[in-house]
């Protein structure tokens, strides 16, 4: 869904910065 999509799109941007 839309929504899963947009929270593990979040999750990857966090997880990306140091």
């Amino acid at each position: 869904s839309v929504l899963s999509s947009q929270a593990q799109a979040t999750i990857a941007r966090l997880e990306k910065r140091p």
